[in-house]
């Protein structure tokens, strides 16, 4: 769930925030309500000469672009914590590193939780998005059940289910993909994402920045630290 601003707060982000990278055309700004006690979110302020700068345009000189910039969202089976235990992250991070590095796919922004993750990504022109989602699911899916047989974990009873294919599963079966036509939405997932660990649900961390497993302090510091070997900066 986002943070809900009163109209008060609304009109004081401007001027009460903290802007933690003002050496790029965006600021990520930490926000405060007028009477400066009380914290009540980050936001991400672009000034609108940037605008026409746009990573949404849907054609690129004469060429019809093929995918959407996305948010995408997977989901673990009955929302287990599957994605709870570090080397579980881990692997579905190294799947993502390597569709980057192969090609496939330009990510702008993610974050994992115990139980689902969320991603800003395009799939790369020239690729079937139906094959890819497939088997980067499937992929993901079998290799931390690997791990989990290896480990003898638990969980794994909690997972089983009655399929023709297979005898556990991982991710439910509708992962969500959102195409970000506009900036203003793009920007409002990227908020969502990176605020995501602060939700009073899940009380992860204090601040964005602390949460490890995202990529908050890629945008924090400009892009000098968090890139995970796999970001690209949405301006870039």
């Amino acid at each position: 769930m986002e943070t809900v601003l009163t109209a008060n707060q609304q009109t004081s982000i401007y001027s009460h925030c903290c802007c933690l990278s003002p050496c790029r055309c965006w600021s990520l700004c930490r926000c405060w309500s007028s009477d400066q006690q009380q914290h009540i979110g980050y936001k991400y302020i672009l000034p609108l000469s940037t605008i026409k700068q746009s990573v949404f345009y849907t054609f690129d000189s004469m060429n019809l672009i093929q995918h959407h910039t996305e948010f995408f969202t997977a989901t673990n089976l009955n929302w287990l914590p599957v994605l709870n235990k570090e080397i579980h992250k881990q692997i579905l991070i190294e799947a993502i590193q390597h569709r980057v590095h192969n090609q496939q796919l330009v990510v702008n922004a993610f974050v994992i939780m115990p139980n689902h993750f969320h991603a800003i990504w395009k799939i790369s022109d020239g690729v079937n998005k139906a094959d890819f989602q497939r088997d980067f699911m499937k992929f993901t899916a079998r290799s931390i059940l690997k791990f989990m047989f290896m480990n003898n974990d638990p969980m794994l009873s909690l997972l089983q289910v009655k399929a023709a294919d297979r005898k556990q599963q991982v991710w439910e079966r509708n992962s969500l993909s959102i195409e970000l036509y506009t900036e203003q939405v793009f920007l409002q997932k990227l908020d969502y994402i990176h605020n995501n660990p602060l939700q009073p649900k899940w009380n992860l961390c204090l601040h964005p920045e602390d949460y490890y497993y995202s990529s908050v302090l890629f945008y924090e510091t400009g892009g000098m630290e968090g890139s995970f070997n796999m970001l690209t900066h949405f301006r870039d």
